[in-house]
């Protein structure tokens, strides 16, 4: 993306009869279908090869489509510009996967996407997962620090979209359950969020917090001063084992008595229910990175303009080797 000040000054080159040409033709280069190729080509400051990351890479002429090949000397394979991007064997143009992020970070339905993108509901299902694989790289640098707050929410086993020859064996129906709210039967997502607003939402296994699930986030946390969490064990031996304080919040109080409270972590809680509630059931394989876009989305409204939201989400979601506007 090139900054107001460059394009100002490629305006200031044109003369008053060479205007009519561009405005005519500007349009046509958002519907391009090498329009993102040439965007990421543009951006690339280094030719690595995603396979195997080397260096080793020359140019090896274009496609029908003029699109830029690369050759790897390292590994014998080739490769093309959107390789590890989230438009890597798209057909459809830079204007069509703007509108689609649009509709991503304003929570539409596939059905809605579909009709306004102008693709199947299929094609945006795997465009879904393709955006949230590669935004969960955004949340690699998020390391939380001093007051913390922490807690988990939990999340019943969906199985949609598992295939009939891999669906777990039927369930005996029982008049009652021997696990009610809380149990093994339940995803537990640990959340966190610090005094600078860093935040932590990760899959760490089934059933309430246990000290192998503290061990799962051990990396996201580090200097640890306060630990504000409910009466759940693990967060005690955890604070015990790092030298942090754990100020403790009794269920069913807002505050204890040296007046902290959870009341950020429940706030995000309330948001994240929200966000999920036109997604009409969420398959637990693909919870993760509903997660992953959940927190990114909440990145965005922290540091970005709301005009400039999708083009960021865009940003990130090429290649490492190309320059990152944000």
């Amino acid at each position: 993306m090139r900054t107001q000040e460059e394009l100002k000054s490629l305006v200031k080159m044109l003369c008053a009869d060479d205007i009519d040409y561009p405005v005519d033709y500007l349009p046509s280069l958002k519907k391009s279908k090498s329009s993102n190729h040439q965007i990421i080509n543009r951006e690339r400051t280094e030719i690595v090869c995603p396979f195997c990351k080397s260096i080793r890479c020359v140019k090896n002429g274009t496609t029908q489509y003029n699109r830029q090949k690369y050759y790897c000397k390292e590994c014998k394979k080739s490769f093309s510009d959107t390789s590890n991007s989230i438009v890597f064997k798209s057909k459809y143009a830079y204007d069509q996967w703007i509108k689609f992020i649009d509709c991503e970070l304003h929570n539409y339905s596939l059905v809605e996407e579909s009709n306004k993108v102008g693709i199947s509901e299929s094609t945006a299902f795997l465009w879904r997962h393709k955006l949230y694989e590669s935004i969960a790289n955004v949340k690699k640098g998020i390391i939380l620090s001093g007051k913390i707050e922490i807690d988990g929410k939990y999340y019943s086993i969906n199985l949609k979209g598992t295939k009939p020859e891999k669906m777990p064996g039927m369930s005996k129906k029982r008049s009652s359950s021997a696990y009610r709210g809380i149990s093994h039967h339940k995803i537990c997502v640990l959340s966190a969020v610090d005094e600078n607003d860093n935040m932590l939402f990760e899959i760490v296994g089934l059933g309430p917090e246990s000290n192998e699930m503290m061990k799962e986030i051990e990396g996201k946390i580090t200097n640890c001063t306060v630990l504000v969490s409910d009466g759940k064990f693990a967060y005690q031996t955890y604070c015990k084992e790092h030298k942090c304080i754990n100020e403790m919040v009794k269920s069913g109080t807002y505050s204890n008595e040296n007046k902290y409270n959870l009341a950020t972590i429940n706030g995000l809680h309330s948001e994240l229910e929200n966000d999920f509630k036109c997604r009409r059931g969420i398959s637990t394989k693909h919870l993760q990175g509903y997660l992953d876009m959940f927190l990114f989305k909440k990145i965005l409204r922290y540091t970005t303009d709301i005009g400039l939201r999708d083009i960021i989400t865009y940003n990130k979601s090429i290649p490492s080797q190309t320059k990152k506007y944000i």
